[in-house]
């Protein structure tokens, strides 16, 4: 099958902006035409004589032959460079998070489509060998009625963004992909600023869901060590991931209950773990690809941003509820305009 190549132009080439070329340019089917970063020193390490190198965001914008923009760039600049895009009639790939309001992320998707562009949100736990091996097994087992995570790290912050933003952001995205669907009802959550004055840097989260499921979320950017660990369990089945793990990175357990011979009481037992085989893959390659099908043959994007508009809104209602001492708050569609 032969492919027609997709000509891309990338906006912020630091850490994230980089890696993605690396994994663009082993695409025989992608080509890079130019490249912008403030930062002239971070384009110094171009070698390619054909690529176009700026510090100028515009020249990207107005190169008539980019259909693909892929915006690398800290959050709080999301929002004016996707407009400039769309307006320019290029589809979009943006780094996570999306934009800080729900309002932006409104007027956002209604300007791609006004424009018949396509806009993509970079979530690569999407494409990820543990999470397409979970989903196949949430599909094989009773609804979940728990969804526990912790990610835990110590770091600094994109500029406007805090902990919400850094990590809760990747559970609320990952759990609206559940094959069941879960639909938020409620939030509360708590949490605090420590090391700089009013960026939250650590906070527990509790998210009612329409289909019975709780989902437990705590985030924090004040600890020695890095945590990447997801628990869901069903009435039957306890699922474990633990991404940062080399081996055994996802774990299946079977509940199971006895009767004690001496009581004739239930009892609870958990059988010897399975380890879930993955399909290991490279996922920001197997994201890159996707939207490569999905702008060539107008397939629906798995990481689309509608997903990302709730999840927007659910991160403003988490700082609202952290704002009034963990007051419960209501999720409502309707307010995704």
């Amino acid at each position: 099958m032969s492919y027609r190549p997709l000509n891309i132009g990338i906006i912020g080439f630091g850490y994230w902006g980089q890696i993605f070329y690396s994994k663009i340019v082993a695409i025989p089917y992608f080509q890079v035409l130019t490249i912008c970063d403030r930062n002239p020193k971070n384009l110094s390490i171009l070698t390619k004589q054909s690529i176009t190198k700026t510090t100028n965001p515009t020249e990207v914008l107005l190169d008539s032959k980019v259909e693909l923009v892929l915006i690398m760039t800290q959050v709080a600049s999301h929002f004016e460079l996707i407009k400039r895009a769309l307006e320019k009639g290029k589809n979009v790939l943006v780094t996570k998070p999306f934009v800080l309001r729900t309002s932006e992320a409104t007027s956002l998707i209604q300007l791609a489509n006004t424009m018949g562009c396509k806009l993509f949100l970079d979530h690569t736990y999407l494409f990820s060998a543990p999470w397409i091996a979970i989903q196949k097994q949430l599909r094989q087992i009773e609804p979940l009625l728990v969804y526990d995570s912790i990610r835990t790290q110590f770091g600094k912050f994109q500029m406007g963004s805090n902990v919400l933003w850094e990590l809760l952001y990747h559970d609320l995205y990952i759990i609206s992909s559940i094959p069941v669907g879960a639909t938020p009802i409620s939030i509360s959550a708590l949490g605090g600023a420590h090391r700089s004055v009013g960026t939250l840097d650590v906070a527990s989260i509790k998210i009612k869901y329409a289909s019975g499921l709780d989902a437990f979320f705590h985030v924090s950017m004040v600890s020695a060590q890095k945590q990447r660990k997801i628990t869901m369990t069903s009435k039957s089945n306890i699922i474990e991931w633990d991404d940062l793990k080399q081996t055994q990175r996802v774990l299946t357990y079977r509940a199971t209950q006895t009767k004690c011979p001496e009581s004739g009481r239930s009892l609870d037992k958990l059988e010897e773990p399975i380890e879930l085989l993955l399909n290991e893959n490279d996922a920001i390659q197997s994201e890159l690809e996707h939207c490569y099908e999905c702008l060539r043959r107008s397939c629906k994007p798995k990481n689309n941003v509608l997903d990302s508009l709730r999840v927007t809104r659910l991160l403003e209602l988490v700082e609202e509820s952290i704002a009034n001492n963990g007051k419960e708050l209501y999720y409502d569609e309707a307010d995704l305009g």
